[in-house]
């Protein structure tokens, strides 16, 4: 069993329990771990349909027969390839492919995951003719 959250800018944590050890090879384990999963930083131009990016570039990555924490690692980047368009849900796949090398991930015990602090990361440098828009949601993007 899995569970995959989003943590919007900061990436996202799979949780898997009982006994599948999270990386493809069905070895079972009896345990339950975590996987944090960090999100490149980038200029945000507008995170509508970000949520809905990570679920096409999930489940592209498991139809592709990916693991789970690369399926995962596969929404992320697509998720933050399209928060640098202005087109809602809008990806630039060749930049989505570029940005997968980027996601971090790190092996986290359980009772982290439920206690970490969430922080989203703070954008690094400007996209060229980015503009930064308000979301009406914790202030500007």
């Amino acid at each position: 069993r899995r569970a995959v959250v989003t943590l919007g800018g900061a990436g996202a944590v799979m949780v898997t329990r009982d006994g599948v050890d999270g990386h493809g090879t069905g070895a079972r384990t009896g345990s339950e771990h975590g996987l944090l999963l960090r999100a490149p930083r980038v200029e945000v131009v507008s995170p509508v349909g970000a949520g809905d990016s990570f679920v096409g570039g999930l489940v592209v990555g498991l139809v592709r027969g990916e693991t789970w924490p690369d399926a995962v690692r596969r929404g992320i980047a697509t998720a933050t390839a399209s928060v640098e368009q202005l087109l809602a849900g809008g990806v630039d796949v060749a930049r989505a492919a570029e940005l997968l090398a980027q996601v971090a991930t790190a092996q986290v015990a359980t009772a982290q995951v439920a206690t970490a602090p969430v922080t989203a990361p703070v954008a690094t440098a400007p996209v060229p003719g980015a503009r930064r828009v308000s979301t009406g949601v914790g202030g500007a993007a």
